[in-house]
């Protein structure tokens, strides 16, 4: 248990996060991040960009002259973007599949800072997977197991 907390909205058409407090090391940061705000209707290569404050960002060396020069001159920035990409079943989405980055801006360049991708079916996420530039991490749901079948699945006990 980290202790992060993540703030949320939905409008029933759009499910976005509004704040985060926590370490930057935990799950949690890294799924706030990776749906930062996502639309609640499929869409095939449907696309979202939203400014993201840089605060959420890991801590950067020009940060402290940013705090200072912000009132004056932005020249750091950061964005998140999502992208819906095409499924298996075309007629029937069952399974949704997205591609976000967070992207830092500084002196004119972006930079990759996080890329994402998001396995939805049957209304969970099944896979996640995290690409900081030094590593990837994939986290995979476990399937959700018949109670009933899980009972008659035991081992049986000594006669």
């Amino acid at each position: 248990d980290s202790g992060a907390l993540a703030y949320f909205r939905n409008d029933g058409a759009t499910f976005y996060f509004t704040g985060y407090l926590g370490s930057k090391e935990a799950l949690l940061y890294h799924f706030f991040l990776a749906h930062y705000k996502v639309s609640l209707a499929y869409q095939e290569g449907l696309r979202i960009t939203d400014p993201l404050p840089i605060d959420y960002l890991p801590r950067m060396p020009w940060r402290w002259l940013q705090d200072l020069l912000a009132p004056f001159y932005q020249f750091l920035k950061a964005s998140f973007s999502v992208e819906y990409q095409p499924t298996r079943a075309q007629l029937k989405v069952e399974e949704v599949e997205l591609h976000s980055t967070v992207t830092r801006h500084s002196f004119g360049r972006k930079t990759p800072v996080f890329r994402y991708r998001s396995r939805l079916a049957h209304g969970q996420i099944t896979r996640f997977e995290i690409q900081d530039g030094r590593q990837t991490v994939y986290v995979e749901a476990l399937p959700l197991v018949d109670q009933s079948t899980a009972a008659a699945a035991e081992i049986p006990q000594e006669a």
